[in-house]
């Protein structure tokens, strides 16, 4: 294989058939449902070896309190265990935004959409999309987080150390309208308009439509960052079975902020960003870059113009069956589909007689498809849950340059797919075959005693990710010491209720084996394959607890706290020998403390919420010696409901203010992915204070 060979193919097949026995051990029951003030920290599993599970959720209400278009991953911050950043207030820039739990990172974490796989939901996502693009988070009923081992029945191949389930609402019963219209800072615009059609006749028939627009400037530098989105779902009762259908159409566009170094942020100040829309200044730089010999100090301050264009097309049919109350069989049949780009604008590959710039992408295609089908069947003190996932996955990746013909001024726009490349460095399509089963016993020999099964992770197919993202010579070098990526969490844990307060309390170890590490080589502008290796083990030992109080009615506190030891625990020996001392050096982007939380009142009417987010300083590089300050984040809601206003039946004025101390603070580390050492164009710097009004109406 070799990366920089023109129009290469190169082929993965995947099956991971693997089962390992885990025996659990439940603790005190806790309420299901969400209470009206917040998420109810619904479940704490113990598992007595193997594997733990920690489950918690978060409700609509807590949703429909954040800004409008929030990320659904921003809205389980809050959890224990849980980082997340982001470079913009709404956490959904997906070139920034990034989200681990216990040290886990977002490519080792599952991710579905009613059951339906979203893959690891990286920027360059080769088997999935991002949430934001799956559903608008007005539509959201209610988001799961499991830490630990996520549920066994998840459909996806990147769970190692936790899942997040988003689910979507059901439709109204009753017929109803609901428009909302948020406007804010940077010329933010947000329009969603939904119809629920109510239980049409006698077949109960029920679906809702609903349309997102949603516009704003970038808050430093020029650009947009613009989405339009399309939701639709119906459920159709058929005796005692359900058919629940879903279709999601997405066309994101959003133009980047400048990836920043340490030594840039000194020099040059945390707003800088891209020359757009200055072109001449772009000119400039470039010529300055090619005079230099392309020297990076000279070429990598500031770039032209650089997004990231995604459109999506998701479906899925569920049939739900129930045969008494003794079986029930769930089948889901889902269809993906994708066209991507990431673009820059490059002084390295200057336009063949034109402008010493020119366009490079990063293009992507998905088309995917697949059935998931479980089986459950209670009898006796057991409910046994069986099931299998297959999916067929066509992935096109390619590495293009389009021209600027004229140094005069620029030809093409960053918000349109471009056409008609001069160069195409690399193409490669990877056809992945997926098949995964499961196998769980809850066994209620007394009420604390249940035995799963589960299976492990496998190889990420892309070019620019995973085993196949590095050189010939560098994946002949680390092919003979290829593993699958396992781990084992051990848990012991207390889940409580004691009056008015309710929480979960844990302590754990996750031992990480075969972890692979890629070690970035120039900047990330450059498109320099990666150096893969097999570090070997990753330990893990931490310690969590969140309480939900709610002292008297209407008013509650949520808090928790986390802290985190994860080191890794072998150097790394290269393909020539060197060896690289990561042993004993805490991984990258793992804050040791965090400590979140959050009072909120809520009588029905009159809402309101304060919040604030710590998390401590985190490393950028594998040998630990730069490191990014901690940060303290506050965000504010205060909100008053109408009702029944004639034929509204609902008026909402809402007003959100995100980061309202305006912390100056580095968002993300690793944009640009990690190096072993020394300062690196990587970072992203956080939006400043920004604010929301929000008016949002139900007929």
């Amino acid at each position: 294989m070799n990366v920089n060979s023109r129009n290469g193919v190169a082929k993965a097949v995947r099956r991971s058939l693997g089962v390992a026995p885990l025996m659990l051990v439940s603790g005190l029951a806790l309420a299901d449902e969400a209470a009206a003030t917040g998420p109810v920290l619904e479940e704490v599993v113990v598992f007595g070896r193997g594997e733990t599970r920690q489950v918690q959720s978060v409700a609509a209400v807590q949703i429909e309190q954040l800004p409008p278009g929030t990320s659904p991953l921003k809205a389980v911050e809050k959890l224990p265990g849980v980082n997340f950043q982001s470079a913009d207030p709404y956490g959904a820039y997906e070139w920034s935004t990034r989200i681990s739990i216990r040290g886990f990172n977002q490519n080792q974490l599952g991710f579905t959409l009613d059951g339906v796989p979203l893959g690891d939901m990286s920027y360059g996502n080769h088997n999935g999309l991002h949430a934001s693009r799956a559903v608008s988070s007005e539509n959201i009923g209610r988001i799961v987080v499991s830490q630990g081992a996520g549920a066994l029945d998840t459909a996806s191949t990147s769970n190692l150390g936790g899942t997040l389930e988003f689910l979507t609402d059901d439709p109204a019963s009753e017929f109803g309208v609901r428009a909302a219209l948020t406007g804010g800072s940077d010329s933010a615009l947000r329009i969603f308009g939904r119809l629920d059609s109510g239980e049409l006749g006698s077949l109960g028939t029920r679906a809702y439509l609903s349309y997102t627009d949603q516009d704003m400037d970038k808050w430093k530098g020029g650009g947009v960052q613009e989405q339009q989105q399309v939701n639709f779902k119906l459920l159709q009762p058929i005796g005692s079975a359900t058919v629940t259908a879903y279709y999601a159409w997405s066309d994101r566009a959003e133009q980047d902020y400048q990836d920043l170094s340490l030594d840039i942020i000194e020099r040059l100040g945390p707003n800088t960003d891209n020359f757009f829309p200055d072109w001449n200044a772009a000119v400039a730089a470039a010529d300055a870059c090619a005079a230099a010999g392309f020297n990076a100090t000279i070429c990598d301050d500031q770039y032209w113009n650089a997004s990231g264009l995604r459109e999506d097309t998701l479906a899925y049919i569920d049939l739900e069956i129930p045969f008494g109350e003794a079986l029930t069989w769930k089948t889901t049949g889902y269809l993906h589909q994708n066209e991507g780009m990431g673009l820059w604008g490059t002084p390295y590959v200057p336009t063949p007689g034109g402008a010493p710039i020119s366009v490079r992408t990063t293009e992507y295609e998905i088309d995917r498809y697949g059935v998931i089908s479980a089986l459950t069947a209670r009898f006796g003190n057991h409910e046994v849950n069986g099931g299998v996932w297959v999916e067929d996955n066509d992935f096109d990746q390619a590495r293009r340059f389009y021209g600027e013909p004229t140094r005069t001024a620029p030809t093409r726009s960053f918000l349109d797919f471009p056409k008609d490349p001069f160069f195409t460095q690399w193409e490669y399509t990877f056809n992945t075959r997926t098949v995964q089963w499961h196998l769980q016993d809850t066994w209620s020999v007394t009420d604390a005693v249940k035995l799963s099964f589960g299976f492990m992770r496998a190889f990420v197919s892309a070019a620019t990710a995973g085993p196949f993202s590095t050189t010939q010579n560098g994946f002949d070098a680390i092919v003979g010491s290829l593993e699958p990526e396992t781990s084992k969490t051990y848990e012991l844990g207390w889940r409580f209720r004691l009056g008015g307060v309710q929480g979960v309390a844990s302590v754990y170890q996750v031992d990480f084996e075969d972890r692979l590490l890629a070690i970035s080589l120039g900047s990330a502008i450059v498109g320099a394959p990666s150096a893969l290796a097999n570090v070997g083990s990753v330990e893990t030992k931490g310690f969590e607890v969140g309480v939900l109080w709610e002292p008297i009615e209407y008013f509650s506190v949520l808090g928790s706290y986390s802290y985190t030891d994860s080191t890794y625990e072998d150097d790394v020996v290269t393909g020539t020998g060197a060896v690289i001392p990561t042993g004993g050096k805490t991984v990258v982007d793992t804050p040791e403390n965090m400590l979140k939380g959050e009072v909120g009142y809520d009588n029905g009417r009159l809402f309101a919420k304060v919040g604030f987010d710590y998390i401590d300083a985190r490393y950028f590089t594998y040998l630990n010696d730069q490191e990014v300050d901690s940060r303290t984040l506050v965000d504010l809601s205060l909100g008053y409901r109408m009702k029944d206003l004639g034929f509204l039946r609902q008026l909402t004025l809402q007003a959100n203010v995100a980061n309202a101390t305006d912390e100056d603070y580095i968002s993300t580390v690793g944009s640009g992915g990690f190096g072993n050492s020394g300062d690196r164009q990587t970072l992203l710097n956080g939006a400043p204070r920004q604010y929301f009004i929000t008016l949002d109406g139900r007929f």
